[in-house]
């Protein structure tokens, strides 16, 4: 049977002329609905920018018709999702002109975006509630009697995009490191403040580093992050005995990052 017809029909329908696209990290911050709505504005946008038809101040129009052409979301959907684009400072929104056509305007400052709550950050790294006692945890904290190994952080990868939202890559650090599991009794403890300046430094290092997140993800599929830190401590606690750091933080950063680098081989070397 003679089939390049179909395949072509279906090359064709499939073509990403027709496909709607929804970044994974903003529909995670801000719902799937809101996310499409969104980038399918930004696109009108672009369009209108690349034929030179913004109205004053970058206003752009886009009816009902229109929007639920690029997106299939009716009136009420695109309700909801523009006031939400709106109240998030993501878009701007009104009705102009004397036939009253809704414009729109995109906002160039879009860190409102940046705002995962604990659950979500931790959707993000892979984590299933339903294997949970709870769905939907507010904060490290409930996971203090949760070791490594039962909060299953092996199965977890942290995604690039994450360390665009420090307090959301902070708490997944948290959470993958055993935070609470191995201070739940020990609260003030020297080594925590050292565990909390850690999570601080790596999260200030991911912007210096491209491949930060590739060399956690190694460390966390093939060991303990938590062990990861405590071994750390214990060479830098030797390393600041022997010698006299004129510049400590900096220091620090430099060590740190290649203990990330080699810490596979050095744990290797010490299991033998």
């Amino acid at each position: 049977m003679n089939t390049s017809y179909n395949l072509s029909a279906i090359i064709e329908l499939l073509n990403p002329d027709n496909t709607i696209s929804a970044h994974r990290y903003i529909a995670h911050a801000i719902g799937m609905t809101e996310t499409i709505i969104y980038s399918a504005l930004i696109a009108k946008q672009t369009y209108y920018l690349k034929n030179a038809m913004f109205c004053e101040d970058g206003w752009f129009y886009s009816t009902v018709n229109d929007l639920q052409e690029s997106t299939t979301f009716g009136i009420k959907a695109q309700r909801t999702a523009i006031a939400h684009l709106v109240e998030h400072g993501l878009i701007e929104c009104e009705m102009k002109g004397i036939s009253a056509k809704r414009y729109f305007r995109i906002s160039e400052n879009a860190e409102s975006v940046e705002n995962l709550t604990f659950s979500e950050a931790l959707t993000a790294i892979g984590v299933k509630f339903e294997n949970m006692v709870f769905e939907k945890p507010i904060s490290e904290k409930q996971f203090e009697f949760w070791s490594e190994e039962e909060r299953k952080t092996q199965n977890c990868k942290i995604p690039s995009y994450l360390k665009n939202d420090k307090t959301a890559f902070k708490n997944a650090l948290k959470y993958l490191c055993g935070f609470s599991y191995y201070f739940s009794e020990h609260q003030g403890t020297k080594l925590e403040k050292f565990f909390e300046m850690l999570i601080d430094t790596i999260a200030d290092m991911s912007d210096e580093h491209n491949d930060l997140t590739e060399r956690l993800n190694d460390i966390i599929s093939r060991n303990y992050l938590g062990e990861c830190f405590i071994a750390f401590e214990q060479r830098w606690t030797k390393i600041s005995a022997e010698k006299e750091i004129a510049h400590p933080k900096a220091y620090l950063r430099s060590c740190l990052w290649n203990w990330l680098c080699d810490y596979e081989n050095i744990s290797l070397l010490e299991r033998q």
